[in-house]
Parts: structure tokens; sequence; C-alpha cells
């Protein structure tokens, strides 16, 4: 099948037919080979890749029946090359083991579902749909009038007979010249209703820009996203915004936003359905070998840990709608230093993998402040000692130490760390500092990322030993200067994506 794993199959199943037997999905099978080409997914696409002589898709509704025939000739052509690349590649076992192997559990998951008290979803939902009211209104009041969208976008060309709730303002409108075919835009004065303000990116740059002319000695800047550049408003670039310029807006719009993400996402998206149950539906989506789901996203529930008091007040409240059903219990594991662990697994080093687990953050805290832990102290002795640093400098090691561990585990280098955590790294030098100190301290972990960046770049892709592949094309490009193969970084470039791809 192509995509019969969630479209054919449950519709069998409803109507009362079982699919005996192994059943293969060439979408999911393409994926797992190709795991980066968004959007070419689809059946005419795939099939393109493995010869099929013409498109037929568009032939749907002019002839059905060839239009049918071609849907299911396509799949001889597209599942014994696929089958053949995928073992030349060595991901075929892992395709067998971590997705066809691993489907009828998905099922059973999804089937099975997840209970929720519908009486608290609906209590928590009317609690914050109040807070969102409020936020909103909050707004309003902050939010200069000038800078408010009116209705209609250049005002009404004629005076409407009742001009109640309605304002005067200036509009730059198009006007002809004595009847002539040439313009020139002239201002003039109309009726309009001024709209709410919303927090959308593009109203909150606009607000940012009007009070950096406003307020030319504050730090009013628009922020720039870290991988693509643009003016952007999102969660960091508002927390930013904030902590330089006390402006309230800032903080009333994340809280807004964070309302609404758990109304939209976690209340309205957990509505149980009449067994009392969300039963999500998982995919294998995302390129790095993890697992996705929607309808809803069971994946990313808020835990509360980490977060400032009103989140983790918030996250409280949702998991609270998970309850398990009389008789039963609900439990919740996690594996610890999972990523530290893998890294050290990858780059071969027995150190790294006891830091990991003895706690890396504190130890590298202990070496930037001056009172450095040492490799051959006994576990117990040095697991003392890492408890001494963490309550000591808790807060140096959560704000630069961790975040600067994590980031070097996928790829991170101290520009990204400087962009990524400006509050943490002002200048970049400082994170420099820390990822040099990481390098002397675990040589092994420097030459691993030397080495795959080398191997990705000979091989054009990487192979887990789970069998999820990725490819990268981009790795070192020749500088004309040096004359030289310098690493190609940032979106455009591969470098710091294939040091991550593995851990």
């Amino acid at each position: 099948t192509h995509n019969g794993w969630r479209f054919d199959n449950p519709r069998l199943q409803k109507a009362g037919i079982e699919v005996k037997g192994v059943v293969h999905d060439t979408m999911w099978a393409f994926h797992h080979l190709q795991p980066d080409l968004m959007g070419n997914y689809n059946l005419q696409s795939v099939a393109s890749f493995y010869n099929f002589p013409f498109p037929w898709k568009h032939l749907n509704k002019s002839q059905p029946e060839f239009y049918g025939c071609c849907d299911v000739d396509a799949l001889q052509y597209i599942f014994p090359a696929l089958k053949k690349q995928m073992t030349e590649k060595g991901v075929w076992k892992g395709y067998e083991r971590q997705v066809l192997g691993l489907e009828p559990i998905l099922v059973g998951m999804s089937n099975r579902g997840i209970p929720v008290d519908d009486a608290a979803r609906l209590e928590l939902g009317e609690m914050l749909e109040g807070q969102h009211a409020e936020y909103a209104q909050s707004m309003q009041e902050m939010v200069p009038i000038e800078l408010l969208n009116c209705m209609p976008k250049d005002g009404y060309k004629r005076e409407p007979k009742d001009t109640s709730g309605m304002v005067e303002r200036s509009f730059i409108v198009e006007q002809s010249i004595d009847g002539e075919t040439t313009s020139s835009l002239v201002p003039t004065t109309r009726w309009c209703r001024l709209e709410p303000f919303t927090p959308s990116s593009q109203q909150t740059i606009k607000y940012t820009k009007h009070m950096a002319k406003l307020h030319p000695g504050k730090k009013y800047k628009v922020v720039q996203h870290i991988k693509t550049g643009n003016d952007t408003s999102d969660i960091q670039a508002l927390e930013k915004l904030f902590k330089e310029t006390g402006d309230p807006l800032y903080e009333t719009i994340l809280k807004y936003r964070g309302v609404e993400k758990i109304i939209g996402t976690y209340v309205k998206g957990w509505r149980p359905s009449g067994d009392g149950r969300v039963h999500p539906e998982f995919l294998y989506k995302p390129a790095t070998g993890q697992l996705s789901s929607v309808n809803p996203n069971a994946q990313n529930v808020p835990a509360g840990k980490g977060l400032d008091a009103g989140k983790a007040a918030l996250a409280r409240q949702f998991r609270r709608i998970i309850r398990a059903e009389r008789g039963y219990k609900l439990i919740e594991f996690d594996w610890k230093s999972f990523h530290g662990a893998t890294m050290a697994f990858e780059a071969r080093s027995p150190t790294y993998l006891r830091l990991s687990r003895l706690g890396m953050h504190d130890f590298i805290t202990s070496h930037i402040k001056g009172e450095p832990a040492r490799f051959d102290w006994p576990d117990d002795q040095l697991k003392d000692y890492l408890g001494y640093i963490k309550k000591k400098y808790k807060e140096f090691r959560d704000t630069q130490a961790k975040p600067a561990i994590l980031g070097m585990q996928f790829g991170e280098e101290a520009w990204g760390l400087h962009k990524r955590y400006p509050e943490s790294f002002p200048k970049e030098n400082r994170a420099q500092s820390i990822v040099d100190l990481v390098d002397d301290l675990f040589p092994e972990f420097k030459i691993y990322k030397d080495s795959i960046m080398r191997q990705a770049y000979s091989k054009k892709y990487l192979v887990s030993p789970f069998g999820y592949i990725r490819w990268f094309w981009n790795v070192f490009s020749w500088d004309q200067k040096l004359h030289c193969l310098r690493p190609v970084k940032g979106k455009e470039g591969d470098a710091n994506k294939c040091k991550a791809f593995l851990p």
C-alpha cells in the first residue's frame, strides 16, 4: 500500500475486513530512506523516483478506471527497487524493526487511547477562557490607538449614515486627476472602525518599531530568528524584549499566547471520544527517527518542570485531566541523561558517559568556577562534590553550563550558543571559553565531531545504529583564500546538522 497504514487499513477494519499477513507501506518506507523530502511523499511523487513512465493523478475524473490501475501498478515499480536501495544503504533492517515492526504496537496504543477526565477538562477550559479575555483586554489598554488596524483598510469612501463606534482617520489613497487616467497619492480623511489589537507577529513587530522611534534610548529592537534571519516575535524574542525594555505589553502577549496554546492544543485538542479517551495517531514524520503524533499531540504534554511559576501551574492543571480509570494507575518514567549517554556512546567515551550520569553540568561548572572536580575521584566522592557545586553555583550552572553542554551535544558551537541564549552568552567569546573547556576536558568529543563531519562529507549520508539515515550534501566548501575545505554552517550548511544527527 501507499499511505495504507493510516488511510486504507482503518477504513477496511471499520467495514469489518481484516487484512492478514505483512502489510508494507511504501510511503513510510520511502520516508525512511529519504526523511527530508518534505511534501514529496505522495504516490505520484514517489513513483517518479522509480521510473513510472507518466503522471496520472489528473485523470481521476476523466479516466477513473485507468487512474485506479495506475495507482496499483505504481507500487510494483516502487517496492522492489526501494527495498533494494534500502538494503544497499543499510537501513532495510532498521525499517523492518523500527517502522514495520513498531506499526502494530502504535496502532494498539492508538486504539486503547488515553483516559481523560472531561469534567476537569471543561473546568480548565472555562478558567483559561476567562484569563484569555483578561489578557486581551489588558493589551488594548497598552497599545497606542494610532497602531490599531482599521476596517475597511482605506476607510469608507463615503460618510456612513451611522458613524457611532467609528473614528476619523487620515489615509493616503490613490485618486485620479480631473478624470484622466493619471493618478496621484493624496491624503484624505475618512471614517473607519478600529479593530482590536491582536498579538500577531506582524502587529507585535509594528508596535516594536513604533516604540523604537518614540524611545530611541530604550532597547526596542526587532529580533531576527536565529535560523531564518527574518523578523520574529516568537517566545524567545518577546522574552528578550521584555527583559531589555520592561514593557508590560510583551509580558502580557506571552501570557496571552501561552493560555491560547493550552486552550487550543490541550483543552480543545484533548476532547475525549465516546469511550472517555483520546486516541492519538502516531506517525514517523521526524527525520531524526523519533515519532510524532496528532489528534491530539500526545508527546509534547507540558511537564511543569523548569518553567516559571505561571507556566508550571498551567502545566499541572492540564495534567490533572489525564486520569487513570478505577483500578488502574498511570506510570511516568524517563531515561536519565539519555542524550549525554548517547553522545558518549557515539564518541566512544567512557569518561563522558560516567560524568553524564553523575552530573556533567556540575562538573563543567566546577572547572569554570575554579573549584575543579577530578576525574580520578571515586563515584561516591565525585557525586557528593558535584552536589555541592550544583547548590553553590546553581544559577550559573542552569543558565550557562547546562545550555552549553546540551547545545554542543547537538552540534552547536559558540556562535550558535551566543545567538540562541543571548542572556547567558551576551558575547560570543564567553560561549567560546566554555566550548574550548569541554573540548579540552573530553578530547574524544572533539575528535568525534571532526570525524563525523568528514564521514558525512565523504559518503553524503550517515546511518544510525538503529537503522535511520540522513543525507548531508553541504558539509564542507572550498575556501578560495585559505585554499582549504571549511565547514558550511548556518541554515544553508550541514556541518552542524551532521554532528547532531546520531546523538
